[in-house]
């Protein structure tokens, strides 16, 4: 059997934020992502938008790492198609940034 005629596997994995075996071209969202982190003061932001299925999860699970290593605070929730407007999802949200927050105001009074 010839290299062409070899059967490759397909990397996609279909699933709602599941990271893939290799995340693919996506260096650039990650590069202007940590740019956006450095402002001073914050003039732009980044609204991460697309199709069912094309990986927004995904990145978004990437740029955590990158705000966590440049001190900022990451607290998210997942607002899926499943997620009922009545249980609301952004209770949930807020009741994170006070969780992670509470800590930092005895530390912020000290400066």
């Amino acid at each position: 059997m010839s290299i062409s005629q070899e059967k490759i596997s397909n990397p996609f994995r279909p699933g709602a934020g599941h990271m893939p075996p290799y995340l693919a071209g996506r260096q650039a969202e990650q590069h202007e992502f940590a740019a956006l982190l450095k402002q001073r003061p914050i003039l732009k932001n980044l609204v991460l938008t697309g199709l069912r299925g094309v990986g927004k999860t995904v990145l978004l699970e990437t740029f955590k790492p990158i705000s966590v290593d440049d001190n900022w605070l990451w607290v998210g929730t997942d607002l899926s198609e499943s997620a009922s407007v009545i249980k609301s999802p952004f209770f949930k949200v807020l009741s994170e940034i006070t969780l992670h927050t509470c800590f930092l105001i005895p530390l912020l009074s000290l400066h």
